[in-house]
């Protein structure tokens, strides 16, 4: 994990001082999101016709750990992931195995929304717990 050095703006009386924010920089965490999810993907794919249950659960788990793994100024990153994600995964979908455009379509909007307001929703709860929460 790389860390950034920014000014200390908590305490004004420590205007020159800096904190380091450690946390891995917030493109790398949704990457980090996007893998776990595309995991699960690829499982589901390979067991089965399309994104199923699994991909759904691997999606939130990939925002949630990826939130926590987020500098916590760039968690901004992982809460806006889940819809590319998911979008680009029943892309992949549709390119590997014999589904059409629209199969793509409903692929989306029925199994995905679901996935993608959970994991939009768990990734702004840890959002708000971590600018919230003093020593995050």
């Amino acid at each position: 994990m790389s860390t950034t050095v920014r000014p200390d703006r908590r305490n004004p009386s420590r205007a020159g001082a800096t904190s380091i924010e450690s946390g891995l920089p917030g493109l790398a965490a949704a990457l980090l999101a996007f893998v776990i999810a595309g995991v699960g993907g690829a499982i589901d794919i390979v067991t089965g016709d399309g994104l199923r249950t699994l991909f759904a659960g691997c999606l939130i788990a990939g925002v949630v750990v990826a939130s926590f793994a987020a500098r916590r100024s760039q968690v901004f990153y992982v809460v806006v992931s889940p819809p590319l994600t998911c979008l680009v995964l029943a892309m992949v979908t549709v390119l590997t195995t014999s589904n059409s455009a629209v199969d793509l379509t409903a692929a989306y909007l029925a199994h995905g929304f679901p996935a993608i307001a959970a994991a939009v929703g768990a990734g702004l709860l840890i959002a708000l717990l971590r600018r919230l929460s003093p020593h995050s």
